[in-house]
């Protein structure tokens, strides 16, 4: 049968065809056909299907809530942040002028901090419950951490990462070697169960940074996990060491340490895992990401990777100056086997498959003293953050043929594009930030002052400094390709997911500070351009999906408790709350 007759089968076929489809799929039926867009709209489950890739989330396991329930508490939670009202949850700091918890890094889907006040130092895992995903609120509790400290005493509690789905808790600390001007950095894999002794699937007990660190010289440590992977990254002034290690099998699948070999300060250098199989290097200083592979079935200890050894390096916008300075903020780490579980009892959760970098980038202008008396203003600087989801550096990793030659394919539309890249004589590929950023990040403008900042999977949830009536504003974002696309009406056309319009002709190279100060100009297809800046060398203008909602928070509650802080629950948000 002609492919064109899909329309003669019956209706039950015709579902069953569609079920297999992506959303992007389902939308072109129902903008091809009436006949098919008034099927899609009758199937409950093919609703329910289209409406999670819209919203960014991922079905919960069978069983539990029927398709009709998920599909009606779906869109009873999509209603609500519309409206402002996402779910808040509470998490109770009642430790006065000081912080009584500590929140470690882990696993987004759960919250980990440690109790100062306990006698113990307890750790707690804790995942508040969700009022329209169906969860229950978890709490667990392990002690031992005071123990442990007292042990270690060179281990700060920024250098520990709970993976709670594993039982695991890795951490880093420095000890005095045999010179005792001179100490090494260690990493553990412990069992958070079993008293934090070594985990019975760590291969090894322990890792040891090769370099040698003077006493007195200060120490960068940051850990992730992710399955099988830990990363583990020990950097000062003199050197970078960066060492990918499946933590089960002890082999180092790959390892970097550069002495020399970057620019300038290795404190300016974070590096983090976006998938099983490559990493994405960041330098803040010299304003580029650099994407690397390696092999995690690797038998044998890897040898050492140089930093130019790169396969693809992407340029950051031009700045006017060094006084915009770069950041990492977050980077949700992709979904793992053991981090895809979905507890049994969940409706719908967010796509941990659907990761976002963010970078900060803050343009501090040099203070002038005024007189009291002076009307003048001064300026405060400003403040920018760029999404990048990891779907966009995949792309230029998983078609490393098509980069070398200049040309990639848009996820969106499947059609290869080309574009302009420079290739050293290693062969690596640098594509200036012009052929990639615009299309496949969003830059977003804020206020200087913005701070308390979540992410999960592609929600992205931030506080945007502005407080009115003692309200604060949260601003929640999704990131991911289907965050701006709606389902049409019957019988209309789907919206296009992003229009190339060109931009006002008084966006114009920014030289210097501007009279007027910075412009954003929001479109109605969703692009924004940012021009007149004296932080960017030229405008920018970036297109990629972004749907984003606002919930207002009480910077007091009833009983007097002070709005601190703020995470992503799997429906809505976590306040963190403090006692004064």
């Amino acid at each position: 049968m002609d492919a064109s007759h899909i329309l003669a089968l019956p209706a039950d076929i015709q579902e069953r065809i569609m079920s297999f489809l992506d959303a992007a799929g389902i939308l072109a039926c129902i903008e091809a056909s009436r006949q098919l867009a008034e099927l899609i709209d009758s199937t409950v489950s093919l609703q329910y299907q289209l409406e999670l890739s819209l919203a960014g989330m991922v079905d919960g396991p069978p069983g539990g809530a029927s398709v009709r329930a998920r599909l009606e508490a779906l869109r009873a939670c999509r209603d609500a942040q519309c409206c402002g009202e996402h779910p808040l949850y509470e998490i109770v700091d009642r430790g006065g002028r000081s912080w009584c918890f500590w929140f470690l890094r882990s696993a987004e889907t759960e919250i980990v901090y440690i109790d100062e006040s306990h006698p113990d130092r307890l750790l707690t895992v804790y995942r508040p419950r969700s009022e329209y995903c169906g969860l229950a609120e978890t709490r667990e509790t392990f002690g031992g951490m005071r123990a442990l400290l007292g042990a270690h005493p060179g281990l700060h509690m920024s250098h520990v990462y709970v993976d709670y789905q594993q039982d695991l808790m890795v951490y880093s600390y420095r000890t005095i070697h045999t010179d005792p001007e001179v100490s090494r950095a260690h990493c553990h894999f412990a069992s958070l169960s079993d008293g934090f002794n070594p985990h019975p699937l760590a291969s090894r007990r322990e890792l040891t940074c090769d370099h040698v660190i003077p006493l007195e010289e200060s120490t960068h440590i940051s850990l992730r996990v992710a399955g099988d992977l830990a990363l583990w990254t020990t950097s000062s002034i003199a050197f970078l060491s960066v060492i990918v290690y499946n933590w089960k099998t002890g082999v180092i699948v790959w390892r970097m340490d550069e002495d020399s070999g970057l620019e300038g300060n290795h404190y300016n250098v974070d590096v983090r895992l976006i998938s099983s199989t490559a990493l994405v290097l960041i330098d803040t200083a010299e304003f580029f990401l650099c994407l690397y592979r390696f092999d995690p079935t690797a038998t044998s200890d890897s040898s050492t990777t140089s930093a130019d050894e790169y396969v693809c390096m992407l340029k950051l916008p031009e700045r006017t100056s060094t006084q915009l300075a770069c950041s990492v903020e977050h980077c949700g780490a992709y979904p793992s086997e053991s981090r895809s579980i979905i507890p049994a009892m969940a409706s719908f959760l967010p796509d941990l498959s659907l990761p976002v970098l963010v970078l900060k980038f803050i343009w501090q202008p040099q203070f002038m003293v005024l007189l009291e008396d002076t009307p003048a203003p001064v300026e405060r600087g400003e403040l920018y953050r760029l999404f990048v989801p990891l779907e966009t550096l995949h792309r230029f990793l998983n078609g490393s043929e098509d980069t070398r030659s200049g040309f990639m394919a848009d996820s969106s539309d499947g059609i290869l594009y080309k574009f302009d890249t420079e290739t050293t004589d290693d062969g690596c590929v640098v594509v200036p930030w012009e052929d990639w950023g615009p299309r496949g990040t969003r830059m977003v403008r804020m206020k200087p002052h913005s701070r308390f900042f979540s992410g999960l999977g592609p929600i992205i949830a931030m506080y945007d400094g502005t407080t009115v009536a003692d309200r604060r504003h949260i601003g929640v974002y999704e990131v991911h390709p289907l965050a701006a696309t709606t389902i049409p009406p019957l019988g209309q056309p789907c919206a296009p997911l992003s229009t190339a319009v060109a931009p006002p002709s008084s966006l114009t190279p920014a030289e210097g500070n501007s009279a007027s100060g910075p412009v954003t100009i929001d479109d109605p297809l969703g692009e924004s351009y940012i021009a007149n800046s004296p932080a960017w060398k030229y405008p920018i203008r970036t297109t990629y999906p972004v749907r984003k909602t606002t919930r207002y928070v009480p910077k007091l509650s009833s009983d007097g408790l002070h709005f601190c802080d703020i995470r992503v629950a799997a429906d809505g948000l976590v306040t963190v709350m403090r006692r004064y």
